[in-house]
């Protein structure tokens, strides 16, 4: 059962390292809206990560009160077609745990809980500290402010998140993300931010769009660059990696000063991140590979 976030992602790597052959990911989407719940995903980019994942999407759109006879249908199918049981993601929701759990025995399927039970921060940080990444697509106004929209899902956010009391996964509702990177997938999805909206009332939403070319848009980014301050972004990564402003400025631009390379930040500033504490840890190899493919953004390659 697969609803693009970082959970589905983690839940996913766990059943393949138990040994579980995943070969269908079953997404369900909002019919009128061609999103997924909540988490407002479009169809396209699920697609995008069943690509990435190396397995075969189920998409089926629904207006929610048909949910549990499209599950219902889906499952039975599911049993017709010969497979053994289905995984899901949940954590300590045992009412929602519940409510999938009878309706996959009832099929004669197995139900398959990786991630039951366990510390949620515990789960956020192992998604994390794998190299999973996701980007965080919808917020509860009512527990977490606008400025989580869009952000990633990196070591500097688990610490964050911690802070704000609420349950590090949001499986609470809190928050919902569209993973994009990790052992789950064989490369990661190319992806862009699009538009913000909300409800009008509670819940926030950032658009989640296929990038077809990254590098185009690195490019693009490069020569925006020329024409901004970056200061702001200098000042947000130094509080978010606990560097000093001066380290920061040091670190990322050492090498590139009048460049242009603030372009690293307007498109991935969560690879500045890595270059910084890539080059205190003095390794030179991850170092090396962020600044070619900086360079190659640069040179137009």
């Amino acid at each position: 059962m697969w609803s693009g976030g970082k959970d589905s992602a983690l839940a996913l790597q766990r059943a393949r390292q138990h040994g579980l052959d995943v070969t269908r990911l079953i997404s369900f989407f909002d019919s009128a809206t061609g999103r997924v719940r909540f988490h407002a995903t479009r169809v396209e980019m699920l697609e995008a990560q069943a690509r990435a994942a190396g397995v075969e999407l189920r998409a089926i759109g629904t207006p929610w009160p048909d949910m549990e006879a499209r599950l219902t249908e889906e499952l039975a199918s599911l049993a017709r077609e010969g497979f053994a049981g289905v995984v899901l993601g949940d954590i300590h929701l045992a009412d929602v745990r519940e409510w999938y759990e009878s309706r996959v025995r009832v099929a004669g399927l197995e139900h398959v809980e990786p991630l039951w039970g366990e510390p949620p921060l515990e789960l956020l940080r192992e998604f994390v500290s794998t190299g999973g990444r996701a980007v965080i697509t919808c917020v509860d106004l009512s527990r977490l402010d606008r400025s989580w929209l869009g952000r990633v899902i990196d070591e500097a956010l688990v610490d964050e998140i911690v802070e704000t009391g609420v349950d590090p996964c949001g499986e609470n509702g809190e928050y919902h993300s569209f993973a994009f990177a990790g052992p789950a997938f064989a490369q990661p999805v190319a992806w862009r931010m699009g538009d913000e909206r909300d409800d009008g009332a509670r819940f926030a939403q950032v658009d989640v769009l296929f990038d077809a070319d990254p590098q185009g848009h690195f490019r693009a980014d490069v020569e925006l660059s020329k024409r901004v301050d970056p200061r702001p972004t200098f000042e947000n990564l130094a509080r978010s990696t606990g560097l000093a402003y001066d380290d920061v400025v040091h670190h990322a631009l050492a090498r590139y000063a009048g460049s242009g390379a603030e372009a690293l930040l307007a498109v991935e500033p969560h690879a500045l991140r890595r270059l910084i504490e890539a080059r205190k840890a003095e390794d030179w190899a991850t170092v090396a590979g962020i600044i070619d493919w900086l360079e190659a953004g640069l040179n137009g390659e």
